[in-house]
């Protein structure tokens, strides 16, 4: 299927609002993007209905929405106990979700499917063999001529339609590839982060942030951006710390005109440590100034 709806009161759901409760926006998130994965497998053909694909592992899951994989599992879990997805599935590591084969909207479609499968069948079993006369070596030589002329002339009229709607098609997939990618992104936990940082680099950079949007959409920049707050989980760094580092550079008027990339903090000063790392040591080091300087006041009372 191309496109499925959702029901206008899902979010009342008592389900989908003790998801809520225990997962906020991201098990809304989760759940729904299920539900679009499996409508799109949704075929007549299909053995499978109502799985997820085999290779969607939680990890690939957990990538595709910018979530965490243990905490993919936490909210799976979740649903598992809700039945939102199938409990007996879900322990062997598949994702079913029965409901999705019992929507009118699905139901329709295969219907649609089976009766247009029916009719080409019959079409083809009801059409007869055409008989055609024995042609000699010349016939198609006379052919051949014929085809040739033809051919010349049409050839650049279809060369010329069949990149039009080669094009056409590129298009359409640029444009619901960005729209898929834009929604992802928007959803994402670490979006804030980003927005934070471009408003930053406006004010600061404002010729870097002019490069960087030349030719690309804010969400492209926010792509990539997301990409390297990912790396930097995967390192052990905690949001609040990255939001920490970023507070300290604007903060900094040395390190204030420097920092205009979140990829800096994934790279290694010259002594070998993450930015981040060093940027973190420093803070730490403000605040000790910081208490000695109080401790001594205090003393000097």
């Amino acid at each position: 299927m191309k496109w499925f709806s959702i029901d206008t009161n899902l979010i009342n759901d008592d389900k989908i609002e003790d998801l809520l409760f225990r997962h906020g926006a991201e098990g809304y998130a989760v759940y729904v993007h299920l539900l679009e994965k499996i409508a799109k497998e949704i075929d007549i053909d299909n053995k499978n209905n109502g799985y997820i694909n085999g290779i969607e592992t939680v990890g690939r899951l957990a990538h595709s929405l910018y979530v965490r994989p243990e905490k993919m599992k936490e909210i799976l879990d979740t649903c598992a106990e809700l039945k939102l997805i199938e409990p007996k599935d879900w322990k062997n590591n598949k994702i079913y979700i029965p409901k999705m084969l019992k929507r009118k909207q699905v139901l329709e479609y295969l219907r649609s499917q089976e009766t247009g499968k029916k009719g080409a069948n019959k079409r083809w079993k009801d059409s007869t063999p055409i008989k055609t006369p024995k042609s000699t070596p010349n016939d198609h030589k006379e052919l051949d001529k014929e085809l040739d002329k033809e051919l010349d002339k049409e050839v650049g009229t279809i060369s010329i339609d069949r990149n039009k709607r080669n094009i056409n098609s590129k298009v359409e997939k640029i444009k619901l590839h960005s729209e898929e990618n834009l929604r992802s992104i928007e959803l994402n936990p670490d979006y804030d982060i980003c927005q934070h940082f471009l408003s930053y680099l406006t004010e600061y950079h404002p010729n870097k942030t002019k490069a960087l949007r030349k030719g690309r959409e804010d969400s492209q920049i926010y792509e990539t951006w997301l990409n390297d707050l990912r790396i930097l989980n995967d390192k052990g760094y905690t949001r609040d710390q990255i939001l920490r580092c970023i507070k300290f550079a604007i903060n900094n008027e040395f390190w204030r005109k420097r920092l205009n990339s979140l990829s800096k903090l994934n790279r290694k000063n010259k002594d070998g440590d993450l930015y981040i790392a060093y940027f973190l040591d420093e803070i730490k080091n403000e605040r000790k100034k910081e208490i000695s300087k109080e401790s001594l006041l205090k003393m000097m009372q």
